[in-house]
């Protein structure tokens, strides 16, 4: 809705009685962290790679920033934690767990963040 913030029906934490997702500071990513063009078409993987270094696109975060922000940025934290949808079942978490995402995010960053 326009005027609204996404705080305004997103609350601090899931609310599974609705299927409302939320988590502190409930907010779509900024426009230039896209990870879809205009059609809505995913990015090639090395055009995500490149605008997540970029820091004039993420941020300012340098790499120990951006192991920094998988680790503890709540809304991150969230898709390890997605709740339910309206109809009750279960969203679904990402592949591997956050544990095993800062490391490998960390190894990433030790090695240079290099993009294919």
């Amino acid at each position: 809705m326009p005027g609204l913030t996404c705080a305004g029906c997103h609350p601090q934490a899931n609310a599974d009685a609705t299927g409302v997702p939320g988590a502190p500071d409930w907010h779509l990513a900024p426009l230039s962290m896209q990870w879809q063009d205009a059609s809505d078409t995913p990015l090639a993987s090395g055009e995500v790679c490149r605008a997540v270094v970029d820091r004039s696109k993420n941020n300012n975060l340098d790499g120990a920033g951006l192991v920094k922000h998988v680790a503890e940025d709540a809304l991150v934290l969230w898709a390890w934690s997605p709740g339910v949808r309206t109809d009750g079942t279960a969203r679904s978490a990402p592949p591997l767990t956050h544990d095993a995402f800062v490391r490998a995010t960390r190894r990433w960053v030790e090695g240079g963040t290099p993009c294919p």
